[in-house]
């Protein structure tokens, strides 16, 4: 994984669920365990596409999607955009 997407991801989901920026997240940890509401995650997603100058639609995160799984959604994303 790319440390600074994932250092990203985890710090900004970190800071809309009203938690200290610097706590560990569990890569295994679902969406729905995460503590954000659907306006967190509208924000959370939102600074995600514009840190990474990427598109994210509204279904890409569900209940059962895992960090992991959205960090590596992510870095693919980026990827794709820089070729």
């Amino acid at each position: 994984m790319n440390s600074s997407i994932s250092n990203f991801v985890v710090t900004a989901l970190l800071t809309q669920a009203g938690h200290d920026p610097t706590a560990e997240v569990p890569l295994a940890q679902k969406f729905s365990e995460t503590g954000l509401d659907s306006l967190d995650l509208m924000e959370l997603l939102n600074e995600v596409e514009e840190q990474f100058s990427i598109r994210v639609t509204d279904d890409t995160i569900t209940a059962e999607t895992t960090v992991g799984d959205f960090i590596a959604f992510v870095e693919a994303k980026v990827a794709e955009t820089a070729r």
